[in-house]
């Protein structure tokens, strides 16, 4: 438990660069980022634009949706950087908010969806979990 709290940092940037990039690892269109770049926090997630174009790939989106869902991944990437560049506040409390808008962006998102569209997001979250763990894993970090 002890190896999870000092290597909070490097797991909530994974997670969070992994959340914001939702359909390019499902996609397998990005190459996989450097650790040490992760950790840095200096990958940057794609555009909202690019997020929202794939989102309606994978989710077959229509305009009127990708129109609406187009300031929630913005307002959802300029909160989170927000958070990473303040130095104010510990990992632990940054960890808490940036879980919060990612549940909050979340329950935005699918307001806006029909059910299949909600069951196959859904699915996307799960996988890119899976994969979360399965790199933790391949790390030695503990869950």
């Amino acid at each position: 438990m002890k190896t999870l709290h000092l290597l909070s940092p490097a797991i909530i940037a994974t997670l969070v660069i992994g959340l914001t990039v939702v359909p390019h690892a499902c996609a397998q269109e990005q190459a996989q980022p450097a650790n040490s770049e992760i950790a840095r926090g200096t990958m940057q997630p794609p555009p909202p634009e690019q997020v929202v174009h794939l989102l309606g790939e994978k989710l077959n989106l229509t305009d009127a949706q990708k129109s609406q869902i187009m300031p929630i991944i913005a307002d959802r990437q300029q909160r989170i950087q927000a958070l990473r560049v303040d130095a104010s506040m510990s990992p632990r409390v940054k960890m808490y908010k940036i879980k919060g808008i990612l549940e909050d962006s979340d329950k935005r998102i699918e307001a806006i969806l029909s059910k299949e569209q909600k069951q196959q997001y859904a699915q996307i979250m799960q996988r890119m979990r899976e994969q979360f763990r399965g790199r933790m894993q391949s790390r030695g970090v503990q869950n």
